[in-house]
Formats: C-alpha cells, structure tokens, sequence
C-alpha cells in the first residue's frame, strides 16, 4: 500500500467494487426470476454494505477490518490434521504454522 494511502482509502477502494458487483448480480438474479439467488445476492449484498459503512466509519475500524480479514484468509489455508494421506501436504501444512 502507498505510503500516501490511508488504509480506510485501501479499504474502501476495494470494497466499492464488491458492492458494484454484489448488486449487478443481484439484479441480473432478479431478471432471471431465480429466487434463491436473488435472496443469496441480497444477503451479500447487505454484508458488503455493512462492512462498507464499518470501515468507512473509522481509519481504525478499516485496519480492523484489514487484519481480520488477513487473518481469516490464512485460517481458510489451514488443511486439518489428517485431512489426506499426503505428505506433501502434511509438510505443507507444518510449514504453514512456522510463519503464523
């Protein structure tokens, strides 16, 4: 991130397309008359917004914001224990916790 960026900016920069996006679907969902998407849009839609409003209340709730999600993204990494029978991603796997 530029030095000349605050992070609410970095924050909202990127959810602002995310909400564009959320509600193109939404409608497209909506034109399709496809009702469970509608409501799945909808919902996304509505968390986005929520986020949006948070971050953009505060540069601290954008930092917040920024390392859960940076946190949540490497918790989404993590394999089980005993998830296969590889090796490979059993090394992986206690690679990963070296750097957490």
């Amino acid at each position: 991130m530029p030095e000349d960026t605050t992070i609410r900016k970095f924050v909202m920069d990127r959810l602002k397309p995310a909400v564009e996006t959320e509600l193109h679907r939404l409608e497209q969902a909506n034109a399709d008359g496809d009702l469970s998407q509608v409501s799945w849009r909808a919902r996304n839609l509505l968390e986005v917004m929520i986020w949006t409003l948070h971050c953009a209340s505060s540069e601290e709730a954008s930092k917040t914001f920024c390392e859960d999600a940076a946190r949540d993204a490497v918790d989404a990494m993590k394999p089980p224990a005993n998830f296969t029978l590889s090796q490979e991603m059993d090394d992986l796997r206690k690679r990963r916790q070296e750097y957490i």
